[in-house]
């Protein structure tokens, strides 16, 4: 009990003398002045949304379009058909690997079982 009472005592002092060596750091205070010019009258710290909105879909309808063509020009009707034939390649190449590890994996299990036939036949030859 008393060895209880005494760890009790002294956990506070070992909890509060952890430290996690972080420290507050203060910025430092800058004296570069940025000048915003606004050509609309709204304010600098507003953002349209819109706007961005907007511009990301053009950019995105751009990098489709731009797809598109390039799959017409190698001889696809589409690029979704490009896609699902690239696709379709991918799986016949990895049904292919699958196959003949299977494949070298039966050829193994046979040699060792021809091995063991062969040790077998020798030592019945010993053996008569």
């Amino acid at each position: 009990m008393k060895k209880l009472y005494f760890l009790l005592l002294l956990a506070p002092f070992i909890s509060l003398s952890q430290t996690t060596y972080y420290k507050y750091a203060p910025r430092k205070e800058s004296t570069t002045v940025i000048k915003v010019e606004n050509s609309n009258s709204q304010k600098s710290s507003q953002v349209n949304y819109a706007k961005v909105g907007q511009d990301f879909n053009n950019a995105l309808n751009n990098v489709l379009a731009k797809r598109e063509e390039n799959a017409r020009a190698l001889g696809w009707s589409s690029a979704a058909e490009m896609d699902e034939a690239r696709r379709a390649e991918k799986r016949r190449i990895r049904i292919e690997k699958a196959l003949e590890k299977e494949e070298r994996k039966r050829r193994k299990r046979e040699e060792k079982e021809k091995e063991k036939a062969l040790e077998k036949d020798k030592k019945e030859e010993l053996g008569n």
